[in-house]
C-alpha cells in the first residue's frame, strides 16, 4: 500500500526496454540477452554508439509490467512518462539506416509497451535530430502512435539542434505543444573509465548543460514555443548560470533584451538532482511551476523515493504542482 495520498503523482523521467525490441536486437546479432537474469544486456557498438560492446542495466522493471507497476505502487507514483534509453538508439553510429530502424522500431514497441497499461504509462517518443526524417518521426509518434511527448538525446552537446534543417522538427513539437525531455547521452550506460569512476555522471551533466545553453543561445526556443524539460535538474547548467550571464555581458556584448537567466527560467526541469539543497535552490530559481518530478527509473542511479525527496524539501502547498499538476498539464493527462 502506498504511503502517499491518492493523487495523480507523475514521474516524467523514466525508461523502458520492451522485450520485443531486445529480442529483435538479439536476432540481428546486436544484443546478448544471456545476462538478463542478472539484470544486464550486452549491446553492440553500432547500437550504443560506443567504441566496443557495452553492458547496459536492464532490471525486470524495464520490460515486465507487473514488476514495474508494483514498484510504482511502492513509491506512490501513479503515472510514468516512459522513454527509451539513449544507449539503444544508435547515437554516434555512422549507419544512418540502422539508426532509423532503431528509432522507428523502438518507438513502435514503446507504444505497445505503454498501451498495455495506458492508465499508468505514457510514452515519450525518440527522434534523432541528425536524421532528415526527425520531423516526420516526431509527428508519427505524436499522431499515429498516440505518444504524449518526445525525448531528445544530447549527443555531441546537441550541436545539431540549432541547424536550419531541424526547424521542421521544432515546428512539429511546437505545433502539438509536445512536452520534450532533453536527456544526456554520455554517461548514461554506467560504463565509466576505471581511473575516473565519476566520469559518466560528470559527462552527462556537462553535455546536458552544453546542449541546453546552445539551444537558448541559438534562438530556437524563441522561434518555437516548445515546453522543454531538462533531465537531472538541468545537470551542470544552473551551477554555471552566473558564468553564462557574465559571458553574455562581457564577451558577447548582449543587450538587455535577451538575458540568459530569464531564458533559463523559461525551461522546465525534473527533480532528479539527488540532493535536496540543490532541488530547493532549483525551485527557488525557476519557480515551482517549472519543476516536475523525475527519477530516472529504473536505472542504477534512479531516485528510489522521488515523492519523499520532494516532501523532504518542505515546499508546502506547491508540492502538488511539482509531483503531479505540472506534468498532468504538459502531458495533457486527465485531472
Amino acid at each position: 500500500m502506498s504511503p502517499y495520498p491518492a493523487l495523480r503523482q507523475v514521474d516524467v523521467h523514466t525508461h523502458a526496454l520492451p522485450m520485443p525490441l531486445l529480442e529483435w536486437l538479439a536476432r540481428e546479432g546486436r544484443a546478448d540477452l544471456s545476462g538478463l537474469a542478472e539484470g544486464t544486456v550486452r549491446l553492440a557498438p553500432e547500437v550504443t554508439g560506443l567504441a566496443e560492446a557495452t553492458s547496459l542495466s536492464c532490471p525486470p522493471a524495464a520490460y515486465d509490467h507487473e514488476t514495474r507497476l508494483a514498484q510504482m505502487d511502492a513509491r506512490g507514483v501513479e503515472v510514468h512518462a516512459v522513454a527509451l534509453p539513449s544507449r539503444v538508439l544508435g547515437f554516434g553510429s555512422q549507419d544512418t539506416g540502422l539508426v532509423r530502424d532503431l528509432v522507428q522500431y523502438g518507438n513502435e514497441e514503446l507504444a505497445r509497451f505503454v498501451g498495455e497499461t495506458p492508465d499508468r504509462l505514457v510514452a515519450l517518443g525518440a527522434v534523432h535530430a541528425e536524421l532528415e526524417s526527425a520531423a516526420d518521426e516526431a509527428r508519427r509518434c505524436l499522431v499515429d502512435l498516440g505518444m504524449r511527448g518526445m525525448a531528445l538525446g544530447t549527443h555531441g552537446g546537441g550541436r545539431g539542434f540549432a541547424e536550419v534543417q531541424n526547424d521542421q522538427l521544432w515546428s512539429v513539437l511546437a505545433e502539438y505543444r509536445a512536452f520534450t525531455l532533453l536527456h544526456p547521452v554520455s554517461g548514461t550506460s554506467g560504463a565509466n573509465e576505471p581511473a575516473l569512476p565519476w566520469s559518466g555522471p560528470v559527462a552527462a551533466g556537462v553535455e546536458l548543460a552544453l546542449a541546453a545553453a546552445g539551444l537558448l543561445r541559438s534562438g530556437v526556443l524563441e522561434r518555437h514555443d516548445v515546453p522543454l524539460c531538462l533531465a537531472f535538474g538541468g545537470g551542470a547548467l544552473l551551477a554555471l548560470r552566473g558564468l553564462i550571464q557574465r559571458g553574455a555581458e562581457r564577451l558577447e556584448g548582449e543587450d538587455d533584451t535577451v538575458r540568459p537567466l530569464d531564458q533559463l527560467r523559461r525551461l522546465y526541469y525534473d527533480t532528479a538532482t539527488f540532493d535536496t539543497q540543490q532541488l530547493v535552490a532549483l525551485v527557488d530559481f525557476v519557480g515551482p511551476d517549472h519543476v516536475l518530478m523525475g527519477s530516472d527509473f529504473p536505472s542504477p542511479i534512479a531516485d528510489d523515493d522521488p515523492i519523499g525527496v520532494v516532501e523532504a524539501c518542505q515546499f508546502g502547498p506547491v508540492q502538488e504542482m511539482i509531483t503531479g499538476v505540472n506534468a498532468m498539464n504538459l502531458l495533457h493527462l486527465e485531472h
